[in-house]
């Protein structure tokens, strides 16, 4: 999935500023960047993407994520 992210925001405004592998990860990443926007898997390792979401919401109630699910 980083990889299509990261292709379908070349020549935006939007860089990527971090990937994670599974949802701890992505938290940690998120509390170091406070990216302005957050994709996440619904199928991650560890903690699945909504999981993650919720968690996120609580550090940041006004957080965006955009939630995908990648099938392989």
């Amino acid at each position: 999935m980083f990889k299509a992210v990261s292709k379908a925001l070349e020549g935006t405004e939007w860089q990527v500023v971090g990937n994670a592998l599974d949802g701890q990860l992505g938290i940690d990443k998120y509390i170091e960047t406070r990216a302005d926007v957050i994709t996440l898997d619904v199928t991650m390792p560890i903690m699945d993407g909504l999981e993650t979401a919720k968690k996120l919401v609580e550090i940041n109630p006004n957080v965006k994520i955009i939630m995908l699910f990648c099938d392989g």
